[in-house]
């Protein structure tokens, strides 16, 4: 039976029940005002006829009888008119007044039962089913509560929950690529670690080199090698990259079947994620294959350790997969990994720095010993045949002496022995020259300069401008005066073996608190990545030792150089507190 029926069904119970018993009432007043009237008219009618002394008879009391009787009927039918007419009026009043609230009551149970519990009734009135909407609206409030406090405890459940992913992702990706030291593999195992958590496809990651620059990608998974290095030469694809390297935030390109490859214009005017458009006939060769196989570029993030960003790791993935599309939320878990890999890569590219400077003093300490056996070995032949034969000559001339009678042969031999002693000192001087010469002691560090770049216009026919600054009476303490000393050497000679120049120019110039040394050549120049970035070996020993002569005061070396465009040298030392102000020999002064 229906809520419908049921109402009509109560109501009808209702009113039958009211209408019966108003009409039983209605029917016993009848009757007894019937009998009270025919009493009435009877005492009246016989206290007539004692007074007349007449008797009653029976005609008279039929007509009275039937008067009374047609005047009850007509009460008792207007009687029961009436009370069928408010009968009426009341069911039409319980319909509005009970029977709908008993309705409304209903439906916004059967809402609650349906979940809504937003329902609530109207409170009308001051009776027992106001009690009964008061109540239904109490426990509705309570059930609304009940509900937000469980979405709240889901919410922060699922927000525990992720939090305990993304710690346990960041725990398993930390102890993955803090199991090794070497860069290659840290990144091999950072990439696969992260397509495995975010369930990807493929990626790549390029780091940044000394001057800031992306290079190609260190590594990559899910692409061909060939694909992954033109992916960083495509256009889209670096300045993606060039934003995320300067920005230093990740992004996140949602999924579309639509578009593959990125435009940079989109977000540049609308200011969000990056979409892809692309169609068959885009000249991409990165963009063709991503369609082909049916991948679309999700992620970019980049890689930092503190405030530097080291490089960017690229994710891509199945664009059949909607699952997998990337959104806002993750852009927190993938900055924690960003910054995670990028711990990595600089703790392997430190511990990578501090083997090759290992392995470059090994060299050049391996150098000096092979220099100072050297240097001995030249110092025992100079000995030997400039100065051991001199002086052979002197003994044996001094042997002769003690045999020699006359005066005039004496005088003789000693103008011998003198010309000999002079050529032993002069060879001995020049041979102390070389290892040390004594004007960078004596007179500082400019005479002892232009004293070098002199033996070197010499012998090379190669000019040298020399240019000095802020230092032409003052003195360098001695431990900066000979590395620059030793600096300018060494660059000079590499000109010499290597540049086939026409002209060089030093420069050394007081800066207050450094002195800079420049060395600039016009010579065939050289691919200084190629030459620096393949570690210690025997043809750039020498710039490495002038680095590490600076590096021991605290200074800097870099070279600027361009194959067919000349190479240049800046040397940057430290001063310390009073150096660069004590007074010089003017003589020396430029």
């Amino acid at each position: 039976m229906t809520t419908k029926k049921r109402h009509h069904s109560l109501r009808f119970k209702i009113t039958m029940g009211v209408l019966l018993t108003l009409v039983a009432v209605l029917a016993l007043t009848s009757y007894l005002r019937y009998l009270s009237y025919r009493h009435l008219l009877v005492e009246t009618l016989e206290l007539s006829a004692a007074n007349t002394d007449a008797s009653i008879s029976d005609s008279p009391m039929t007509a009275v009888e039937s008067l009374l009787s047609a005047y009850v009927r007509s009460r008792l039918l207007l009687s029961v008119s009436s009370a069928v007419a408010i009968l009426l009026i009341v069911n039409f009043l319980m319909g509005r007044l009970v029977v709908g609230r008993l309705k409304q009551l209903l439906g916004a149970v059967k809402r609650i039962s349906q979940d809504d519990l937003d329902a609530r009734v109207t409170i009308r009135g001051h009776d027992e089913i106001t009690d009964l909407e008061q109540a239904f609206n109490q426990m509705a409030d309570g059930l609304k509560e009940k509900q937000e406090l469980e979405q709240k405890v889901r919410e922060r459940t699922e927000q525990l929950q992720t939090q305990a992913e993304r710690l346990s992702a960041l725990n398993t990706l930390a102890a993955t690529v803090g199991e090794s030291l070497d860069l290659g593999e840290v990144l091999r195992r950072a990439l696969d670690e992260v397509l495995r958590l975010m369930t990807l496809r493929g990626g790549w990651i390029v780091l940044r080199n000394a001057q800031g620059d992306a290079l190609g990608p260190m590594t990559s998974r899910g692409l061909p090698e060939q694909l992954a290095l033109a992916q960083v030469q495509c256009a889209w694809s670096r300045s993606i990259h060039s934003e995320v390297l300067e920005l230093g935030h990740p992004k996140v390109f949602p999924y579309s079947a639509d578009h593959l490859c990125p435009a940079i214009e989109h977000f540049q005017r609308v200011g969000r994620p990056m979409v892809f458009p692309h169609s068959a006939e885009h000249p991409c060769v990165v963009a063709r294959y991503f369609q082909k196989e049916g991948l679309v570029f999700r992620a970019c993030v980049p890689l930092k350790s503190k405030d530097r960003i080291l490089g960017v790791m690229s994710l891509v993935g199945d664009a059949s997969d909607k699952v997998q599309d990337l959104t806002e939320d993750v852009l927190e878990m993938l900055t924690a990994i960003g910054r995670q890999i990028g711990i990595a890569v600089e703790n392997a590219s430190l511990y990578e720095e501090l083997s090759q400077e290992e392995e470059l003093r090994r060299q050049l300490l391996e150098r000096l010993i092979t220099v100072q056996e050297e240097e001995r070995k030249r110092i025992a032949r100079e000995l030997h045949d400039q100065t051991g034969q001199p002086l052979t000559s002197l003994m044996m001339t001094l042997k002769v002496l003690e045999e020699v009678d006359s005066l005039t042969e004496v005088r003789q031999h000693i103008g011998d022995l003198r010309d000999t002693v002079s050529q032993i000192l002069k060879e001995v001087h020049d041979l102390a020259l070389e290892l040390r010469p004594s004007v960078l002691d004596d007179l500082g560090l400019l005479a002892a300069l232009r004293h070098c770049i002199g033996e070197y216009e010499h012998r090379f026919r190669v000019p040298v401008d020399l240019q000095v600054l802020g230092l032409e009476n003052e003195r360098l303490s001695p431990e900066t005066e000979t590395a620059l000393y030793r600096i300018v050497q060494e660059a000079l000679t590499n000109v010499a073996r290597h540049a086939e120049a026409d002209s060089v120019s030093v420069v050394l110039e007081n800066r207050g608190t450094s002195v800079m040394l420049i060395v600039d050549d016009d010579g065939t120049g050289f691919d200084v990545t190629r030459v620096m970035g393949s570690g210690p070996h025997e043809r750039n020993l020498g710039l490495y030792g002038m680095r590490e002569r600076a590096a021991l005061l605290g200074g800097t070396l870099t070279l600027e150089s361009t194959p067919g465009a000349g190479t240049a040298v800046f040397v940057e030392i430290p001063l310390k507190r009073g150096e660069g102000s004590h007074e010089q020999d003017p003589s020396v002064g430029r």
